[in-house]
Formats: C-alpha cells, sequence, structure tokens
C-alpha cells in the first residue's frame, strides 16, 4: 500500500512573495502545486487555476468549496506524488457561505500542512501592491525579454494606509492562531527569500517539511523582483507618513 502523499496550503497575503515559493515548488518532480484556485474571480479561476484528474476543472462560484477540495484537488495520485497543494490568500474565502465553511474545514484538517509565508513590512507590501496596480505587471519571469515596467512615484493617505496596516495584521495574526495547533512552517519574505542563498536555504527547509526527496537538478529562482528603490524614492510624501506614525507599532516601517 503506497503512502498517502502529504497535503499542504501556501498560506499568505499578496506581494509577501507567494509566487517566488509556488514556482519553485512547482519545480520539485514529487509535488503538485496549483495557484489561487479559490480566487475571488471565477474567470481567473477558470483561465489560471485548473485543477482535476484532467486538468479541466475549476472552482464554480457557489460549488461546495469542501467538495471541491477532496474531489478535484486532494484525488488519488501516482506512487510519483509525494506532495500536493495550493495557494491560499487570506481574503480568498469571505465571499460566499460556501466558501465560509472551507475556512472551517481546513482548521478541522489537521494533517494539512501549512506554509505561512507573511512579509512583515506591511508598508513595502501595500507599496509593491499599488505598484503592481499602476502597472499591471504582477509577476515577470527571468526568461521573459523584458525588464518590470517602471512606475512614477506616487502619494498615499496616511488614514487609507493605516487601515491597511490594520486590517493585514489582523487577518495575519487571526490566521498564525487558527492554524497553530497545524504542521506548519512559517516563511517571512525580507528574512528567508530576498536573497538567493537564503531563498534556497528556505526552499530546502520547506522540501524537508513536505517530506520531499532532495532534486538532483536543484531549483532556480523563476521570476525577478520589482525594482529595488527605497520607499522614500517611490512615495512622494514619505516624510508626512512618517511623521504620522511616528509612535505607533508601525514606526518601523520607515526606518529607510
Amino acid at each position: 500500500m503506497k503512502a498517502p502523499y502529504k497535503k499542504f496550503v501556501l498560506l499568505c497575503h499578496p506581494r509577501s512573495g507567494s509566487n517566488l515559493v509556488l514556482h519553485a515548488l512547482k519545480q520539485h518532480p514529487n509535488t503538485v502545486m496549483y495557484s489561487e484556485i479559490f480566487h475571488p474571480i471565477e474567470s481567473e479561476r477558470a483561465k489560471f487555476s485548473r485543477t482535476g484528474v484532467n486538468g479541466d476543472q475549476y472552482y464554480r462560484s457557489g460549488q461546495s468549496a469542501r467538495s471541491f477540495l477532496e474531489n478535484e484537488v486532494f484525488f488519488d495520485e501516482s506512487d510519483l506524488v509525494r506532495a500536493k497543494g495550493f495557494k491560499l490568500f487570506y481574503a480568498d474565502c469571505p465571499y460566499d457561505r460556501s466558501r465560509k465553511l472551507l475556512w472551517r474545514y481546513l482548521v478541522n484538517q489537521r494533517e494539512i500542512k501549512i506554509i505561512h509565508l507573511s512579509r512583515e513590512n506591511l508598508l513595502e507590501t501595500y507599496v509593491s501592491f499599488q505598484i503592481a496596480l499602476r502597472t499591471n505587471d504582477w509577476m515577470c519571469f527571468r526568461t521573459e525579454a523584458r525588464e518590470s515596467r517602471e512606475c512614477p512615484p506616487f502619494s498615499i493617505d496616511p488614514l487609507m494606509l493605516q487601515d491597511f496596516f490594520d486590517i493585514a495584521s489582523t487577518w495575519r495574526d487571526w490566521m498564525f492562531r487558527q492554524f497553530e495547533k497545524h504542521p506548519n512552517i512559517k516563511i517571512e519574505y525580507g528574512a528567508d527569500l530576498c536573497s538567493e542563498q537564503t531563498f534556497l536555504s528556505t526552499i530546502k527547509k520547506i522540501f524537508c517539511f513536505l517530506s520531499l526527496p532532495e532534486t538532483e537538478s536543484g531549483v532556480r529562482v523563476l521570476t525577478v523582483k520589482q525594482s529595488s528603490k527605497p520607499m522614500y524614492q517611490r512615495i512622494t510624501n514619505y516624510d508626512e507618513l512618517s511623521k504620522f506614525f511616528r509612535g505607533s507599532r508601525y514606526e518601523w516601517y520607515f526606518e529607510d
């Protein structure tokens, strides 16, 4: 009797390095890694997040998310597959009753392993998200014959930014608590993914966490990071924001 593969979820928020980790996992020959199978927009799910035995299924709005997960994602696989999972953003599931129930299901399935990816500096997260919105450049592969599109500096409303910080940190802390009893590994973007050396070391730890053998060919960094200009060159009212958050728990985000 073959040993069952490890089920896992890459749990994260946008602009936290999730595509970097996702494509590293896809490179392992014993892993099946899906993207955002519960993306809030159905057309996006149909285009980018196909699952099923024949790769022709996607989650339809109103469908039982639990049934979809059990039948079209975590179905029986060949002996070659040792680990199987998908990417899930914090905010991917609150849009209908079926997907709200998915959170309860995932929390109760203690055998599902959690790769919890976060980015501690939420200012960097917010700015990265705004740049992606403005340039429509969400991901760039090294093999593509282009550079990441440049984005002119922009201003940020302090109150909107504070709302983002509060909501994002609340979501993150809630997720940590919900899945603390699961087998889990915590990855932080700045500390664990930003240099090629730490990235390769972190991916090796993730493979070990999923009980995957080392790959003969190794893992390559496939995506290109957005421009690494400091925040004060990207945000036109950086000094205003720095003063606004002085003395708050978010003050350290502005220590450029």
